[in-house]
């Protein structure tokens, strides 16, 4: 199944990340919205399975020290990548060269 237009990739990640696996799958059984079920079989199909490349280590040697920032910075990386703005592990360090 396809995403429904209109929504960003991250928007149903991270709406979902946030629930439980039983809740989300108690949600596409109670629903009869096409659009719902759509979004909620794309992220368990798709979505679910995105992760950073880049580790703690990578900002370690940044120069950066663990804390607050690393989950801004993965979370962040994770949008981007959720939303086809950043495709590789190059694409990540240069994301984070420039956020800093």
């Amino acid at each position: 199944m396809k995403k429904e237009q209109g929504i960003k990739n991250s928007q149903i990640y991270f709406k979902l990340s946030e629930l439980s696996t039983e809740s989300i799958l108690y949600l596409l059984s109670i629903t009869t919205d096409t659009r719902i079920k759509n979004n909620v079989v794309f992220y368990f199909t798709d979505l679910k399975k995105t992760t950073p490349e880049t580790t703690g280590e990578d900002l370690k040697k940044m120069g950066l020290k663990p804390g607050p920032l690393f989950g801004e910075i993965f979370n962040k990386i994770l949008e981007m990548k959720l939303d086809g703005k950043i495709k590789t592990y190059k694409d990540e360090i240069d994301f984070v060269k420039r956020y800093l």
